[in-house]
C-alpha cells in the first residue's frame, strides 16, 4: 500500500477549507481568506502527522481533537468566552462530517483518496460537487435565521474607527431625553476610541447620557456617550453610543449591537 502524504496534505486541506468556510458561513463569523488557509493548512498538517504515529485510538482522537481546536483558533480567534469557541469546535466537526460524507458518497470509494488508486483523477470533480451541495444546504438552513450586519464608523476629534454591528430588530433601547437610538459597542472593537464610562470616569469631557435598560438579569442604568459623529452603512446616523467591557466579537461575532430601526 502506498500513501502519498503530499497528496493528502492537498486533499485534506482543501476539505478543511471548505469545511472552515461552511461553518463560517453557519454562524456567521467573520474571517480572512489567508486565516482560512492557515487553518486548513494546519488541519491537513495533523493528518499528515498521523501517518507517522501510532496507530492508536486515544492518540489518534487526541490529536484529532487538537488540530481541530487549533484551526478553529486560526480560523475564527478566542470568540469571547470558551463556550462559543467549544460550540464552534463541535460545529466544524459536524460540518467535516457532512462535507466528509458527501464526497465519500460521491466517489463511492472504498480506499481513501490520497491512496494510489484509479479514483485520485476523479477528486477534483467530487470536491467540486461537494462544495456546490454544501453551500446549497447551508444557505437552505440558515436562509430563515439569517443574521443582517452594518458597518459602523465611530468619530471622536481626528480619530475615527470601524466595526462591524449585528443589527437587532430587539434592541429597543434609547435615550430618554432625546429619543435617539443606542448602538452598543465593545471598546475593544473600536480600540478605546471611546472609554467604558463609569463612576470614576464620569466627570470626563464626555456628553454623558444615562440610559435605563431591563434584562432579563433586572433593571440597571447604562452610561451612553454622544459621539462626535456616527455613519451606519455611509449614512449618518444620530446616536447614543454604550462601551461596553466585552470582547471584540462579543456581539454575535460583531463588535456592536445596532437597533434595527436605525436600518433604513
Amino acid at each position: 500500500m502506498i500513501v502519498y502524504a503530499d497528496l493528502l496534505f492537498l486533499i485534506d486541506g482543501s476539505m478543511d477549507f471548505l469545511t472552515l468556510f461552511l461553518c463560517g458561513k453557519c454562524t456567521h463569523r467573520k474571517t480572512s481568506l489567508k486565516r482560512l488557509l492557515l487553518g486548513s493548512a494546519v488541519g491537513a498538517f495533523g493528518s499528515v502527522l498521523l501517518l507517522f504515529l501510532p496507530s492508536d485510538g486515544i492518540i489518534t482522537s487526541g490529536i484529532g481533537i487538537l488540530f481541530s481546536c487549533l484551526m478553529v483558533l486560526i480560523t475564527f480567534g478566542k470568540m469571547g468566552d470558551t463556550a462559543s469557541f467549544v460550540r464552534q469546535c463541535v460545529l466544524v466537526w459536524g460540518c467535516g462530517a457532512l462535507t466528509g460524507g458527501i464526497l465519500s458518497i460521491l466517489l463511492s470509494l472504498g480506499t481513501p483518496v490520497y491512496m494510489e488508486t484509479e479514483h485520485n483523477r476523479g477528486f477534483p470533480t467530487a470536491f467540486l460537487v461537494t462544495a456546490v451541495i454544501c453551500i446549497l444546504l447551508t444557505r437552505m438552513f440558515t436562509h430563515k435565521a439569517e443574521i443582517r450586519t452594518a458597518e459602523i464608523l465611530i468619530q471622536r476629534g481626528n480619530g475615527s474607527e470601524k466595526t462591524t454591528a449585528l443589527v437587532d430588530s430587539g434592541n429597543l433601547l434609547t435615550d430618554p431625553l432625546s429619543g435617539k437610538p443606542v448602538i452598543l459597542v465593545s471598546e475593544a472593537a473600536i480600540h478605546k476610541l471611546y472609554p467604558v464610562i463609569n463612576d470614576t470616569n464620569i466627570g470626563d469631557d464626555l456628553k454623558i447620557r444615562l440610559i435605563p435598560s431591563k434584562s432579563v438579569g433586572g433593571e440597571k442604568l447604562l452610561y451612553g456617550i454622544i459621539p462626535d459623529a456616527v455613519t451606519v452603512n455611509g449614512k449618518n446616523a444620530d446616536v447614543v453610543l454604550v462601551v461596553e467591557d466585552v470582547p471584540e466579537d462579543h456581539y454575535g461575532g460583531c463588535g456592536a449591537l445596532c437597533a434595527g430601526c436605525i436600518i433604513k
